[in-house]
């Protein structure tokens, strides 16, 4: 297990190549814009003007406002990368910092006793996996929505688009109107799922190390326990330098937590909010039968919802054993009374933790996507009643 540093270097390099094929490899101390990321900014907003074109059309010449909502649907996972984007331009330093940390942690921790080098360990094992998962989640999202409308066209002789906006000057009506269409479709579809695998990547290595940090605070506390049962009661030189290193982690831990949600603050929000977003407008469109490959996106989208929403709460988690470690896992009777009021420091900072929140509006939480599902259906139910009556 002394190669956990290894293991977690690996996964990150992966995630670094990854994001250098969308220009974005911000942990080059050297990194300025490529062509590439002029690139992805060029044609994330080439598809912005060609959805607006869209909605112009569905508006001023087919009357059409299904066509509108059609537009709209993937409009959402646009802004999701070029916000990713963004936040990893803006804040490169922070984020090298970030890296910087984690891999001093490992660094350090993997040459001590095997209850650390078990930590390290199962926190790769945890980031691969969920690195993993991801990864099918966005391959086969992206498949099943270019393979649909050629497997409708097999089996109901029926052109539909993979996605929804049009090119000036394309018929798409005609074959080769359709066939440039599906390709310039499937491209973006391409384009825009790996740049935003390339940006969670980061989010999920940096987000699910702090359980990683945890779990090295509950050792710690593990370690001054069996101290603390095998001396004097009163005896503090061996305790002191345990009680004292112990404190430093806590305020490492908070530091980090609170890193993390300050960075991530505009990502989140954009995330979350986009995401609903996409869900209203997908639901609707699948409903009214104008979109047969939605269902695959929904899919999507709503596994990215609660994706996000569950990073939120094992941050949630993670606070509240820090806060069990603090009043409950250490034995603190056994403590002289100035190391007590140490502890009571501790205590009081472990009961206002920091939070991944969405905007500031509410805790990022599987209970927060439970209510924005609950607003996604009022909001559908809403559509529906007006699309009825202005039939």
């Amino acid at each position: 297990m002394s190669n956990c540093r290894e293991k977690f270097n690996s996964i990150f390099m992966i995630a670094r190549k990854c994001a250098v094929l969308v220009g974005a490899d911000v942990f080059n101390r050297n990194y300025r814009f490529t062509l590439m990321t002029y690139f992805v900014i060029a044609a994330t907003n080439t598809f912005f003007v060609l959805s607006g074109y869209t909605i112009y059309v569905a508006i001023y010449i087919d009357h059409d406002f299904t066509a509108i909502f059609q537009a709209l649907c993937m409009v959402g996972s646009a802004v999701q990368g070029l916000s990713k984007l963004y936040s990893f331009t803006k804040h490169r330093v922070i984020y090298r910092k970030i890296f910087d940390e984690v891999d001093e942690v490992y660094k350090i921790y993997q040459e001590k006793s095997i209850d650390y080098q078990n930590a390290l360990s199962n926190a790769t094992s945890i980031i691969s996996k969920f690195l993993k998962f991801n990864a099918c989640l966005y391959l086969i999202g992206t498949l099943v929505i270019i393979s649909f409308p050629i497997s409708y066209l097999i089996f109901f002789g029926e052109k539909i688009f993979v996605m929804q906006f049009l090119i000036p000057g394309i018929d798409p009506k005609s074959d080769i109107g359709h066939l440039i269409l599906f390709v310039a479709h499937s491209t973006c579809i391409l384009m825009g799922s790996f740049g935003n695998f390339a940006g969670d990547m980061f989010f999920f290595v940096f987000l699910l190390q702090v359980p990683l940090f945890k779990n090295i605070l509950r050792i710690k506390f593990e370690d001054l326990n069996e101290v603390t049962t095998d001396m004097e009661i009163d005896n503090s030189d061996q305790t002191l330098p345990l009680l004292r290193d112990i404190l430093s982690w806590h305020q490492k831990y908070s530091d980090f937590t609170k890193t993390l949600s300050d960075v991530y603050f505009a990502v989140l929000f954009i995330q979350t909010f986009t995401t609903s977003f996409n869900i209203g407008m997908t639901i609707f469109i699948t409903f009214m039968g104008a979109w047969p490959a939605g269902y695959a996106y929904l899919i999507y989208s709503f596994i990215m919802l609660y994706t996000y929403c569950g990073m939120g709460t094992v941050t949630e988690i993670s606070n509240d054993d820090v806060c069990h470690y603090v009043y409950n896992t250490c034995l603190w009777y056994r403590l002289s009374v100035g190391e007590r009021k140490m502890l009571v420091i501790m205590m009081m900072k472990a009961q206002n933790p920091t939070l991944l929140t969405v905007g500031d509006i509410m805790p990022l939480s599987v209970t927060t996507g439970l209510s924005l599902t609950k607003t996604i259906y009022s909001f559908l139910m809403m559509l529906l009643n007006f699309t009825e009556e202005e039939n």
